[in-house]
């Protein structure tokens, strides 16, 4: 169920933080013993008003994308702002099983509520372990959501047009482990957007810019 003709790599590297763009060049699979995980890039119409009665008439750049930043905890992503998502456990049967499970767990989201289009291109985070398999779907854009305290702090819906690669900012960021890295940031309101959801939203903006996606198959 993968998204035909994915930009893959050369959109990753777009955002790729300074200290990974070597690696990621050379890279052609996940190391041995990498920790299988998948996040969901959630495409929202946005709420229609008087003018747009039919959200198949906005065009996808208009439309938005959940993200939530995450609580802190004692693990590498701390704080920092993700799509849902986490470990695949091995009750789940595919990514898309542990992507809806995790946006559940997170969010409250029940999968009926969700229309699932794909998988875009996998990546792999080393300070984590973990490779990620992203699960595009879309929903209503009065879908409810709600933030587990637990692990979620807030969640943000940002139209997918402002994560032009073009107009990210260059920034020093200190991470959840006390390093101080360079790396190429979406900077939204107060939410600092970089690294492995940065890259993987760098996908979507190109999927959607050359016109891959076709609203008339989306249905929210």
């Amino acid at each position: 169920m993968f998204i035909p003709n994915l930009p893959g790599k050369p959109a990753h590297l777009k955002m790729a933080p300074e200290h990974r763009v070597s690696s990621l060049t050379s890279e052609i699979d996940p190391p041995k013993g990498a920790v299988d995980s998948a996040v969901m890039v959630l495409l929202f119409p946005q709420k229609n008003d008087n003018s747009i009665t039919d959200p198949h008439l906005q065009p996808l750049m208009d439309w938005q994308v959940l993200l939530i930043e995450r609580a802190k905890y004692n693990g590498v992503h701390s704080g920092e702002i993700a799509f849902p998502g986490g470990k695949r456990e091995e009750s789940d049967s595919d990514f898309i099983e542990t992507a809806c499970r995790e946006a559940n767990e997170e969010l409250a989201l029940k999968h009926r509520d969700v229309t699932v289009l794909g998988l875009m291109s996998r990546l792999y985070v080393p300070p984590s372990n973990f490779t990620i398999h992203p699960v595009l779907a879309c929903a209503c854009w009065d879908t409810e959501l709600i933030a587990r305290e637990r692990e979620v702090i807030s969640f943000k819906k940002i139209p997918v047009g402002f994560f032009n690669p073009a107009t990210a900012q260059t920034c020093t960021i200190e991470t959840s482990r006390g390093e101080t890295v360079r790396a190429p940031a979406f900077i939204y309101e107060d939410y600092m957007i970089w690294g492995a959801t940065a890259m993987i939203l760098s996908e979507l903006y190109q999927v959607v810019l050359e016109a891959r996606l076709i609203t008339s198959f989306i249905k929210p």
